[in-house]
């Protein structure tokens, strides 16, 4: 056997408890995954070859010094009752019994062990890559030998809220390419040494405010530009999530930051794009999400990925050309958004060119009409706890231009202005008359729809499409076009039809 799994069904409260001796013949287990076990008998009756042990739950306050550790690749032990491991007053090679170091040992995962105090000398783990002790509240410290471990590449400490300073050595780690501090609220000032690390590519200082502006949520209170001060070159990917940033709290430019791929500027008190984010050229990700502050995104720079999730004051966001359209935007409830440059337009509709209205013979609509619209997002980075009642949204009626189309929904089946073919069904072809010196300018369409069986559920979230999608295809020249609108009007619980009217300008098209 090379693996094994053991669990509670329900929690700690019927644990498991396993005879070690069960173990004694399983000379091949390379792989032991535990949850809320508790073990009778000797440790050193467990597999000597152990590669990978995940163990929820742990239940005791110190790893017993006969377990067997030598070849251990992998150790994780969330929500463990540890207090505290690698024992300083007692060196851990003396309670090992003379072991010098566990040369394998690369990943060690202690999140959310509430109980762990201190991490003693990591001497004894010198190829450790991957350090993770995310939610230790009592945690108070962390060893300066940390600085020893030359291998080490990812360090995160999310959420120990009781330390206040990291040693300084870990900054002159060379390969060490993620420090993650977010949640560490009583985390002192970065040092300057900072600014020196070679390997760092993610730094994630989220809840940390960099500012003395404003509710300081941590003790991290220095002037904001001797932190952009400090950061790396070599930094990739920035998190800023919550660190209580105002407009004027960026530098002029940030040319120091030449690789920044990626930069989360969520849940801050800015109102629009710093200056110091049009210039950085390899940007590549950016987010905005829940900025309550931010009006306006104007001349955003060339991105793969837009994120902007929540922003409720927000009304326009433009870009530095066309070119700069991101290939993925995660626009979802910024319930005052009304245009995106080159892209979307969405606003009342006597506020749109008379031609586009006169061209769909929206000469008398109802001033006081309202409508009931839907706006799916269609990203797979879209939280699944969000419901159906989340995307909607009741306006007058309004024009929706995207993509050279101009389009609205109306309440009823009664369409407006005049249409040379009408089908009932899903489909309707017809044919163009040749001209010789004349072009066919646009094409309106519309299509009548209501709630169907098996509709949308309020209260149950699901993957939203439109419930009307056009598709025109031209068969002399075997071109298609297919538009699924960004918003929709939904008929609700009502028997009430929906109109859908389009006109698009097969010249831009």
């Amino acid at each position: 056997m090379h693996v094994l799994s053991a669990s509670t069904l329900s929690g700690n409260s019927n644990e498991i408890v396993l005879h070690t001796n069960a173990f004694a013949r399983m000379n091949k287990l390379r792989l032991l995954q535990l949850s809320h076990v508790q073990f009778k008998g000797s440790y050193k009756e467990l597999p000597k070859e152990l590669r990978w042990l995940s163990w929820l739950g742990f239940p005791l306050k110190s790893i017993a010094s006969d377990f067997p550790l030598e070849f251990l690749v992998y150790l994780e032990m969330h929500q463990s009752n540890l207090t505290q491991v690698f024992n300083r007053k007692t060196d851990l090679r003396q309670v090992l019994k003379g072991r010098k170091h566990l040369p394998s040992l690369k990943t060690l995962d202690l999140s959310h062990s509430h109980s762990l105090t201190e991490i003693g000398n990591f001497s004894l783990v010198p190829n450790l890559e991957r350090l993770i002790l995310e939610d230790c509240l009592s945690l108070v410290d962390i060893h300066d030998s940390i600085g020893k471990l030359n291998r080490l590449v990812y360090l995160n400490l999310k959420d120990c809220i009781k330390i206040m300073k990291l040693p300084r050595n870990v900054f002159a780690l060379k390969l060490l390419d993620t420090l993650i501090v977010s949640g560490c609220l009583n985390l002192d000032a970065f040092p300057a040494e900072l600014k020196m690390m070679e390997s760092l590519k993610v730094l994630d200082v989220a809840d940390i405010s960099v500012t003395t502006t404003g509710e300081v949520k941590s003790r991290l209170r220095r002037n904001p530009e001797t932190f952009w001060a400090s950061l790396p070159r070599c930094l990739a990917h920035l998190k800023l999530t919550s660190c209580n940033l105002s407009d004027d709290s960026f530098p002029k430019d940030f040319s120091n930051l030449p690789s920044l791929a990626l930069l989360d500027l969520s849940n801050n008190l800015i109102s629009g794009l710093p200056d110091c984010v049009r210039g950085l050229k390899g940007l590549d990700q950016l987010i905005f999400s829940n900025c309550k502050m931010l009006k306006e995104l104007a001349e955003l720079p060339r991105v793969t990925y837009l994120g902007v999730f929540d922003c409720t004051l927000l009304e326009k966001v433009t870009f530095q050309s066309s070119s700069c359209i991101p290939f993925e935007f995660l626009c979802f409830y910024n319930p005052n958004l009304v245009e995106i440059e080159y892209t979307y337009k969405f606003e009342p509709i006597e506020r749109f060119d008379m031609e586009l209205i006169h061209l769909l013979g929206l000469y008398n609509l109802d001033p006081t009409a309202t409508i009931q619209m839907i706006f799916p997002c269609r990203s797979a980075r879209l939280p699944r706890i969000l419901k159906l009642e989340d995307w909607i949204r009741v306006y007058p009626i309004q024009g929706l231009y995207e993509y050279g189309i101009f389009s609205t929904f109306l309440p009823g089946n009664v369409v407006p202005g005049q249409f040379s073919h009408r089908s009932r069904g899903s489909s309707i072809s017809f044919t163009v008359p040749s001209t010789s010196n004349q072009r066919v300018r646009g094409l309106n369409t519309f299509s009548v729809y209501t709630r169907f069986d098996g509709g949308f559920r309020p209260g149950y979230h699901c993957d939203i499409i439109s419930p009307i999608i056009t598709k025109v295809s031209n068969k002399s020249t075997g071109v298609k076009f297919i538009y699924d609108p960004s918003c929709f009007g939904d008929p609700g619980h009502s028997e009430e039809d929906v109109i859908f009217l389009s006109h698009w300008d097969l010249g831009i098209n």
